[in-house]
Formats: structure tokens, sequence, C-alpha cells
């Protein structure tokens, strides 16, 4: 609702956001004090990555409104998420319960680690999210091979490596790294992470 915002200015979809920020905002102040989902057994507790969504959410409502207490109730958030759900791994928990103990392997904590660390400067934020990303790389020129394709350019047939396949699963990973990627980059830290195709062609090999 934030992009169609910013694509058309009209301020029901504004509205519609701000609405679900205070609800948010309210299921946390009136609930137990941290954001708890509760549909599933019938009992508040922590999910880890339906935290982070939140905060992306939060996020780009501050980019599109300018209010900064939505700055303030995702860091609260993450603060909460990174207290309660740090297993001694790094890593955080999927849920807190029991059955659903198990640790969050998905790239879904880059996004917000990297807004709350250039909010706050914690350098905590900072050091998970590189935990992270170490799961997805450094990148070799073999990891990418099945990411390979071949396009029509003028007539000739041209190879183009990426990161990930082109397709929906393999791209949100993508877009949750993105902004820790551009993080790591402001900060000269995303070398470490370049594999040994950095810099070369496929003509190289």
């Amino acid at each position: 609702m934030t992009a169609l915002y910013e694509f058309t200015h009209d301020t029901r979809y504004l509205d519609a956001c701000l609405a679900h920020a205070k609800g948010i905002a309210s299921r946390i102040e009136e609930g137990i004090g941290h954001l708890t989902e509760s549909v599933s057994y019938g009992f508040p507790y922590r999910a880890g990555f339906m935290t982070d969504i939140a905060i992306i959410g939060l996020k780009r409502l501050v980019d599109v409104s300018g209010d900064e207490r939505w700055k303030d109730l995702a860091i609260r958030m993450l603060r909460d998420q990174y207290d309660h759900l740090m297993a001694p791994e790094g890593l955080l928990w999927y849920k807190e319960l029991p059955e659903n103990h198990h640790l969050m392997t998905g790239l879904f904590a880059l996004e917000p680690a990297a807004y709350v660390y250039q909010w706050t400067g914690d350098k905590r934020f900072l050091d998970a999210g590189i935990r992270y990303l170490s799961i997805a790389g450094p990148i070799s020129l073999g990891d990418l091979q099945p990411g390979v394709f071949f396009h029509d350019a003028g007539g000739a047939l041209v190879e183009e490596a990426r990161w990930f396949r082109r397709d929906a699963h393999s791209m949100q990973w993508f877009r949750y790294m993105l902004p820790f990627c551009k993080l790591l980059d402001e900060l000269g830290l995303l070398k470490e992470f370049e594999g040994a195709h950095a810099g070369k062609s496929f003509d190289d090999e």
C-alpha cells in the first residue's frame, strides 16, 4: 500500500497504511508489550519472521509519511526480537513455540537489520546481518552455473550470470538481501562476500 500511495498520491492508501501501523502499535501497547502471533494456536507467542515483515512495512511508511514514530516502533520491535529470539549460534529462532523452535535460516532478517542499524548504529544488528549473509555466500563461479541464462542480443546468443534464477521464489531472497548489501557496500565490507567470479567474465575461465 505504501507503493500504491507513492505511485498515485491517493491518500486512501496512506490512510490504510496508517491504520495498519496503528493496529500493530495498539496490539503491542495494549497487549503484553511485544508483537505476538496468536492466530494459529490461540495464545500469544513471538514469530520472528512476522516481526521482520512488519518492520519492513513500517520502514516504508516512515519513508512516505515522514512520521518518525513508526521508526521508533520498528526499532523497539527488532530489539525485542533480538533480546528474546536470538539463539546461541547468533541466528534467530523462527518462532517461540517448541514445535517451531528452529533456526530461521531464510534471509528475511537481513532487511530489517539493515534499516535498524542505519537508524541506531547498534552494531549487533550489523553483526547479525553479516552472519545471515554468510549463509548465502561467498558466491563462487560454480555456484553461479545454475543461474546462467542465454538470451538473444541482436542475433547473438549471450551468456548472462545472476546470483539467483529469475523466478519468484529465488528473487524474493535477493529482495531481502539488497538493502543489507547496499549497507555493506557503504561500509566498505561487501568485498568480503565476493567469490572467485568477482570482476570476471565466463570468457576468462
